[in-house]
């Protein structure tokens, strides 16, 4: 008997349907690093599911060559070092 696996996952159509296109999220912090950074990269992966496009999430600041930002469509800078003077 042939199941979809979407039955025991809860996947709709709607989740597979493949990304249009792949946004990059650069985090790469100095000093202290706000603890909302991490809730931040997993909203935005959220919304990429929800609207059909991929996350890529890094702090190598090696990926800001042409050919790299070629593959993506728009970069989030997600930098925030937190203050202790604000």
């Amino acid at each position: 008997m042939a199941i979809s696996s979407a039955l025991f996952t809860g996947a709709s159509a709607a989740q597979t349907i493949a990304p249009s296109f792949t946004v990059l999220v650069f985090s790469k912090t100095t000093g202290i690093r706000h603890d909302s950074i991490p809730d931040g990269i997993a909203a935005i992966r959220t919304r990429g599911a929800e609207n059909h496009f991929a996350v890529n999430a890094t702090e190598d600041a090696a990926e800001f060559t042409d050919a790299t930002l070629s593959r993506y469509k728009a970069v989030v800078f997600l930098c925030h070092s937190a203050s202790d003077t604000a």
